[in-house]
């Protein structure tokens, strides 16, 4: 099976349906569908771990920032580093 576009639209099941959060654009009447079920745990984690992720990018970007400035800091005073 071959997919062409992929579209992700977030829902919940309830009473044996899949109510969709909201209306998928683009899509045609009759289009097959994959439905994956995913804890909240899960998402909590997925999110927990974009979070870090993040914050170690930023944590990195400033001690990168704070080393420059640091060493040019130093050459331009004459300091040893």
């Amino acid at each position: 099976m071959r997919y062409e576009i992929l579209t992700s639209v977030e829902g919940i099941y309830r009473n044996g349906w899949v109510e969709l959060g909201e209306q998928p654009t683009d899509v045609s009447e009759g289009t097959q569908v994959i439905v994956t079920f995913v804890s909240s745990d899960e998402i909590n984690l997925a999110f927990q771990g974009i979070n870090k992720w993040y914050e170690l990018q930023r944590n990195l970007s400033l001690q990168v920032a704070r080393d420059f400035i640091l060493e040019n800091l130093s050459q331009k005073l004459g300091l040893a580093a």
